[in-house]
């Protein structure tokens, strides 16, 4: 009997590519190939990102390490979260940044000392009962087992990105519309580029996104 693990799939090398070259978004978060760094002036960005209602994506994000060199600790974070792109938004925070980040959130979503934490959809920063519903990864987790972590940090992702709906447009797909003959080809171009057109449309910031800022703030810094 062959009792041996069987081997998780890798991320396809195709998929870190797209991502870095093209503006793949959920909604307001972009899907990079790495986190992003967040500095003082992306707080705002990153907590409307956190609080968008039509996030379908989990967002991990990362916090400096108050005593290991930010530069050697985003090494170990993008180690940490190699097997994430596509399947989250990843973000690290720088140190000033993640005091204030911290300072917005309120202790009940706070993220410390070089934590890592999974921020799923539907995030109401008002409700600190959900709080345990995002799970953190410790540092100290981080630098006793990285490979472990990283693994650690990819299973929701991955088990959401199973279970979850596909965006609308692709649910619009049939065998037919991606079949690629020479007579359907500028069809299938057209439907497409369409469909392309609408959901830059769609994902665009309003012209009042600095007013759903204010509506964050007010949920965040919550007396």
């Amino acid at each position: 009997m062959d009792d041996r693990r069987p081997t998780r799939a890798a991320l396809p090398g195709i998929a870190r590519q797209l991502l870095a070259a093209v503006d793949a978004r959920d909604h307001w978060a972009y899907l990079r190939p790495a986190p992003e760094l967040i500095r003082s002036h992306g707080i705002e960005d990153l907590l409307c990102v956190l609080t968008d209602e039509q996030r379908r994506l989990p967002a991990v994000v990362a916090s400096a390490h108050g005593e290991i060199p930010f530069d050697s600790w985003k090494q170990t974070i993008a180690k940490a979260t190699r097997y994430l792109p596509g399947l989250a938004s990843l973000y690290i925070l720088d140190p000033l940044a993640a005091r204030e980040f911290n300072d917005a959130v309120g202790p009940s979503y706070e993220i410390r000392n070089g934590s890592v934490r999974t921020y799923l959809p539907d995030l109401d920063l008002a409700i600190d009962e959900d709080a345990g519903r995002h799970r953190v990864l410790s540092e100290a987790r981080l630098q006793s087992d990285l490979p472990r972590s990283a693994h650690l940090l990819t299973a929701l992702p991955r088990r959401l990105a199973a279970d979850g709906r596909l965006p609308d447009p692709l649910n619009k797909l049939t065998r037919t519309t991606v079949t690629f003959g020479a007579s359907s080809q500028k069809a299938v171009e057209s439907t497409l580029h369409s469909e392309n057109r609408n959901l830059r449309s769609k994902h665009s910031r309003p012209a009042h996104f600095g007013l759903r800022w204010s509506r964050c703030v007010i949920v965040a810094r919550r007396a």
